[in-house]
């Protein structure tokens, strides 16, 4: 019987919050040697070991918490595939087996900050819950248009949430487009937007009060 080694493993980065899936094959382990997973951005999502070869330890950095969670696994489980593993606070961090099964796994998940939002508790956060939810919607479509563009040539882009704003960051130069979410004048300017632009290590605000002076 042939028995499939190479695993997929599809995780949402801590540092730039994309998910992308990296495939291994078991016999890249060596003992008690961790072997890094990195995300396009650079940065470590993922470390795996094997304990003589009969127990597999995973650690991930979750997006979500922020802390470090460590996951062992046996050989047989791992070769079974279709793991979906979670935070402690119950929010799926990485898929985990057959390439195809993770495909799968990944095609019934929406791909968007809103289900994150729901999944962290963070209504009670956010100034404006509806504005935010809304601005980043439109920016995960601006996003995946490749309208997210920073004037480095950088394509890696990080995005963070606060209670009143979304920050979009190049991740190469540091040039920050900080967007506020809070009102209905501030969601408008947004929504005009056919494209954002970072200026290379620069600062810049897109706000109701600048949109409405600029008009």
């Amino acid at each position: 019987m042939l028995v499939n080694t190479n695993l997929a493993l599809a995780i949402r980065c801590n540092k730039c919050g994309k998910i992308h899936t990296n495939n291994i094959t078991l016999f890249q382990l060596k003992n008690n040697s961790y072997i890094n997973i990195n995300c396009n951005c650079g940065e470590t999502k993922a470390r795996i070991k094997t304990e003589n070869y009969k127990e597999y330890c995973l650690e991930i950095p979750c997006f979500a918490c922020e802390e470090t969670h460590i996951f062992k696994y046996s050989l047989d489980q791992l070769l079974k595939g279709n793991l979906v593993i979670r935070c402690l606070d119950g929010v799926e961090i990485c898929f985990l087996g057959d390439e195809t099964d993770v495909k799968e796994l990944l095609k019934g998940q929406k791909d968007d900050f809103t289900r994150v939002i729901e999944e962290l508790s963070f209504y009670d956060y956010f100034t404006n819950n509806d504005i935010m939810t809304k601005s980043v919607n439109k920016i995960k479509e601006l996003e995946q248009e490749g309208s997210i563009i920073c004037e480095c040539g950088e394509e890696n882009i990080g995005i963070d949430l606060f209670s009143d704003r979304i920050e979009i960051k190049c991740l190469q130069c540091n040039g920050v487009q900080i967007i506020y979410a809070e009102s209905d004048e501030d969601f408008n300017n947004l929504l005009s937007r056919d494209y954002i632009m970072i200026h290379k290590h620069a600062v810049e605000y897109i706000d109701a009060f600048k949109f409405n002076n600029d008009r």
